[in-house]
């Protein structure tokens, strides 16, 4: 490792650790209950808490078929952080695609087609792991 991988590193470690202390705030929902809409205007941060929507912890009735999200690190050697998504595909719709948007501001999918509920997963590297937006598609 060369003196620039090194303080980059060091950047990416120190970021982290900022991003640690962050709280989850409270999103707004554009198409509660609907099959399109969004999340927006709150924060995801990666304590491992349920995300809070409207006040509440937890997505039952906003996001169809979705249960929970959480956010954690991810303790890997590739990635920084890990979503949590807990939920399914609705009965007789093809598949819930979802994305979530970061600080960075990077984009993930996730494309759930099981309609057994179970738990799924997004790994990613950013330097601003706090998710900022969650949309659904069904």
């Amino acid at each position: 490792m060369d003196e620039k991988q090194k303080l980059e590193a060091i950047k990416d470690k120190t970021a982290l650790r900022a991003v640690l202390k962050e709280d989850n705030k409270s999103f707004t929902v554009i198409g509660k209950g609907t099959n399109k809409g969004k999340l927006e205007n709150g924060l995801l941060a990666p304590n491992g808490q349920s995300i809070i929507v409207e006040g509440k912890a937890g997505t039952e009735g906003v996001i169809p078929g979705i249960r929970n999200i959480r956010l954690t690190v991810d303790s890997g050697i590739l990635y920084d952080f890990t979503i949590h998504v807990r939920g399914k595909c609705p009965d007789g719709k093809w598949d819930n695609h979802m994305t979530f948007t970061d600080r960075s501001p990077d984009t993930y999918d996730l494309r759930i087609y099981s309609t057994t509920e179970k738990d799924h997963y997004v790994n990613y590297h950013s330097p601003d792991g706090c998710i900022k937006e969650v949309t659904w598609d069904i």
